[in-house]
């Protein structure tokens, strides 16, 4: 479905003769997931600029966005701006997210802007951090220097291996050290965080 179209003041870098008209709709296209799996996914209000004169189409970041969340969901995946309202939620950084986890900062970042889609682990853990308070209680837990009777579970390096179990699925983190000061702070977040209640987004 097309909306009707907006005429702009933008010269077609194509042709530059026809003034862009910018108009909005629904695509359906499948996505290559790897291995063998195709998905088909569903994208609404698509922004398309149009020269009338060539007929050629141009795509900005915008577009891109409301594809890629098209592509998470039909995944099964959170979208980039779900990741990131989880995470601002509890008001750590993307740095503190990452060495909480053990996953990279980098993944984080790719997850939150959409940059690529993240592997499944790493959606379960933004998952469980959101719906399992226990799951954030441990890892707030975490942030504590081993004492010795934790010494048997550290590994080489210092850190602490958690293990917890998440909807049949076990992960293992190795934190990194913070200050005591900042693990205090980050204890009492972890406890006190109440996930917000979506906005009223739009869904593809």
């Amino acid at each position: 479905m097309n909306h009707p179209g907006e005429q702009t003041d933008e010269k077609c870098p194509e042709c530059r003769k026809g003034l862009l008209v910018l108009t909005r709709r629904t695509e359906d296209f499948d996505f290559d997931a790897g291995d063998g799996i195709v998905v088909r996914a569903h994208a609404q209000n698509v922004p398309v600029k149009q020269c009338p004169k060539c007929g050629e189409e141009f795509f900005g970041p915008e577009a891109a966005h409301i594809r890629h969340d098209a592509v998470c969901v039909a995944m099964g995946y959170l979208t980039p701006t779900e990741y990131r309202r989880i995470r601002e939620g509890l008001d750590w950084s993307q740095q503190e997210l990452a060495d909480l986890t053990g996953y990279g900062v980098a993944t984080v970042s790719r997850a939150e802007r959409g940059r690529q889609l993240p592997n499944r682990n790493y959606d379960k853990t933004l998952r469980a951090l959101r719906d399992c308070p226990p799951y954030r209680d441990e890892l707030a837990k975490q942030l504590v220097a081993p004492t010795q009777d934790q010494a048997a579970e550290t590994v080489p390096g210092g850190d602490v291996a958690v293990s917890i179990s998440v909807a049949h699925s076990e992960f293992t983190f190795r934190p990194r050290a913070l200050s005591r000061e900042r693990q205090a702070e980050l204890s009492g977040r972890a406890r006190s965080f109440r996930p917000s209640r979506p906005s009223r987004l739009q869904r593809v």
